[in-house]
């Protein structure tokens, strides 16, 4: 189909249009590049900023899950990229209906700031935490309890983990008889006691490494004095372990063969064991101890830790404390959707991105268009003759039937007499109102 009037013009304007887009497109993308680069250096700033709060959160958080059970998430570099591009299922700018969290019911953030009540806190997207298991706290609780049931028993059961019962004799003469056996509750309450035991011994190690890694990074001197105090407690309390479970667990060597017997011998004889009252109170006093502090470590560091409060209407920062409050308040430095530095980064990454396809699409055009006509600009306005000065000749030959337009001057059909270098002998005058300056061009159809 051949084109008509409209489209020639269309198609030629859009055609000699083109390398100067281009040539715009790539300044365009030089000013952008700059104002990434000076975003980035202003973002690199703003980055140390929320890793010199997260290097004291990280090993924090680690040893009060230690404490207290609750596992809490790590905020890293890329969930905060995530969110600066705005991925499906970020964790600081929630954005799936199909997800409702506590604070954010419909599942959407529509506030400039990041929302911060899920990794803004340690807590995981739901608003929950994770599990630490076993954690210490629980492990002294199950430890009390075996304690206790071990307590309910005799000295002597204790020390030998055996009880003696009077039982009918079945076979004649009828008489009862004492059966001295392994008692199963006591047996079982301290097979898991040794158990517990073994596993808080383990965490009570993990402790430790995880106040190595603070002590690594902290160096405020009331904190440090703090888990200085806490290494302190936690050395007691494994020096505690160690001493106990090297203590034989039963000895039933009591050579007795009646209750009567059984029950009047001497449990200090048969000790040292676990579960007589010289080896078990000091250990029952070294597990207060340390429960004692485990309460007081805890409180520690969560006020370390703090909070963070939002505006519900606008979702700007409206309060909080410690490290919680300043990472958030370093991150809203880099993700605030207004003036973010990181915000800022993506954005340009975005516009070069979005300048670099509408640089694609010019080319694609003018490979099209080089498929249905040539084109060419005016280098100087028509001088009244029936000379034309063009930028480029090419593909414009002797006897060639072209167009001039411009903007402003309708379409004149021409045919080309003669080539000479860039300019063009046509087969009539052209008057001097066909300017370059107005976009004057000549085009030929191919």
């Amino acid at each position: 189909m051949a084109l008509n009037q409209a489209d020639r013009i269309a198609i030629s304007k859009a055609y000699v249009a083109a390398p100067g887009e281009i040539l715009q497109i790539e300044q365009n993308k030089v000013q952008v590049q700059a104002a990434k680069a000076e975003a980035q250096k202003k973002d690199d700033a703003n980055k140390m900023l929320v890793d010199r709060v997260s290097a004291l959160i990280d090993p924090y958080q680690v040893e009060l899950g230690l404490l207290d059970g609750d596992l809490r998430t790590v905020l890293t570099e890329q969930i905060q990229q995530d969110a600066a591009d705005r991925k499906i299922g970020n964790f600081l700018f929630p954005n799936e209906q199909s997800v409702p969290l506590p604070s954010v019911p419909d599942g959407i953030w529509k506030f400039f700031s990041p929302f911060f009540g899920s990794y803004g806190i340690g807590k995981q997207k739901l608003e929950t935490y994770g599990s630490v298991n076993p954690h210490e706290q629980q492990l002294i609780s199950d430890i009390n309890t075996q304690i206790a049931i071990i307590e309910g028993f005799t000295s002597i059961e204790r020390v030998t983990g055996q009880s003696c019962q009077t039982v009918p004799n079945p076979t004649p003469p009828p008489n009862n008889i004492d059966v001295i056996a392994d008692d199963a509750v006591l047996q079982s309450a301290m097979s898991t006691l040794i158990t517990r035991v073994t596993e808080w011994q383990t965490n009570l190690n993990s402790t430790l490494a995880a106040l190595a890694d603070v002590l690594a990074v902290d160096t405020d001197a009331t904190r440090v004095a703090a888990a200085q105090t806490e290494q302190a407690s936690v050395n007691a309390a494994l020096s505690a372990i160690s001493t106990w479970l090297e203590y034989p667990t039963f000895n039933n060597a009591h050579g007795a063969t009646t209750c009567a017997g059984f029950n009047s011998r001497d449990p200090s004889t048969l000790a040292p064991t676990k579960g007589h009252s010289v080896q078990l109170d000091p250990f029952k006093s070294a597990i207060a101890t340390r429960s004692a502090q485990v309460t007081v470590r805890i409180a520690e560091i969560s006020g370390y830790l703090g909070t963070v409060t939002q505006d519900p209407v606008t979702g700007d920062i409206s309060g909080g404390s410690g490290f919680y409050l300043d990472r958030a308040r370093a991150i809203n430095l880099r993700l605030h959707t207004m003036g973010g530095s990181l915000s800022a980064v993506k954005s340009a990454e975005k516009g070069l991105s979005a300048l670099e396809q509408f640089k694609k699409n010019k080319q694609d055009a003018v490979a099209v268009y080089q498929g249905v006509m040539v084109a060419t600009l005016l280098r100087a306005p028509a001088n009244g003759t029936n000379k034309l000065h063009v930028k480029d000749a090419t593909g414009l030959t002797v006897g060639s039937a072209i167009y001039v337009v411009t903007e402003t001057q309708p379409e004149l059909p021409l045919v080309i007499q003669a080539v000479s270098g860039t300019m063009l002998t046509v087969d009539k005058n052209v008057p001097q109102s066909y300017r370059e300056s107005e976009l004057g061009r000549v085009y030929k159809l191919l």
